[in-house]
């Protein structure tokens, strides 16, 4: 512990924690002004994607894996052409009995870009293919990156 020095600060200090610190610094991790880098107007689209036969135990079958990543590729190749689009990634569970199996996460630059790029005239044919999987979607900002 340094002298006049905050208790909770020396113990994060010591097990390698990262404190925030007014202004986006931060104590003991390198320096993140999330403002100044633009994170804070990235929105990020969340969708839990639910559907197609589940082998209980095992998930969902080979099959279903390959529709789903094939639809997913399609509509992805569509909306990253559209302004606003950062970037995609989609994750499936690692347990096999996981109620939802495979996520969707995209960011993008605001709602708005969003928002227009899903209601735009080529993405319902570009999506059709996720047509038979109940999608969740909701949008969410960057607090902390």
């Amino acid at each position: 512990m340094v002298r006049g020095e905050p208790a909770g600060q020396a113990q994060a200090r010591q097990v390698g924690q990262v404190q925030a610190r007014p202004g986006g610094q931060r104590v003991g991790g390198r320096h993140r002004d999330q403002e100044r880098l633009g994170h804070q107007r990235l929105v990020v689209q969340a969708a839990v994607i639910e559907g197609g036969e589940q082998q209980p135990g095992v998930g969902p079958s080979v099959a279903h894996r390959l529709r789903l990543v094939a639809a997913w590729d399609w509509a992805s190749d569509y909306l990253q052409s559209q302004p606003g689009y950062v970037d995609r990634a989609l994750h499936r569970s690692v347990a096999p009995d996981a109620e939802s199996q495979f996520v969707n996460i995209a960011r993008w630059r605001t709602a708005e870009d969003f928002r227009a790029a899903t209601q735009s005239p080529g993405f319902r044919e570009a999506t059709a293919g996720l047509a038979v999987y109940q999608s969740h979607p909701a949008l969410y900002r960057v607090v902390r990156a």
